[in-house]
């Protein structure tokens, strides 16, 4: 797992779609506890451009799954950003990033300053987790 400053030099620049990815790939791993190298897979159903694709980077950078180990998928979707994960033993968790949250963030003009916000915001907030 990279830290928060090496998940940026990944990818190019700090943002609120980098920041909301990295904090869900904390999140499940604490919470699934995934074992192995390969022993978290992911599904990331969201629009195939940016600023939506860059929560993909966040994900890779904290969760491990990565495209290189193809065990995260990514899924086209009209709109809206929904992460699945899943460990071998088939328990698994969901993430839907909240649309009312995703356009406030497109309105922003602060970027990174939004990104600071969403590093230290409590996840229920820009999130629900299905379990």
């Amino acid at each position: 797992m990279l830290t928060y400053e090496e998940a940026v030099k990944f990818h190019g620049h700090s943002g609120p779609f980098l920041a909301m990815g990295y904090r869900i790939g904390l999140h499940v791993v604490s919470e699934l506890k995934p074992e192995g190298f390969k022993g978290l897979n992911c599904r990331v159903n969201l629009p195939l451009q940016t600023p939506y694709t860059c929560v993909v980077d966040g994900i890779q950078c904290s969760s491990s799954c990565t495209l290189g180990k193809v065990n995260i998928e990514l899924e086209s979707a009209p709109r809206g950003i929904r992460i699945v994960f899943k460990i071998p033993s088939g328990k698994s968790m969901g993430y839907e990033i909240r649309q009312d949250f995703i356009q406030g963030i497109l309105k922003n003009r602060d970027l990174d300053a939004f990104a600071q916000e969403i590093l230290e915001m409590p996840l229920k907030e820009f999130i629900d987790i299905q379990v």
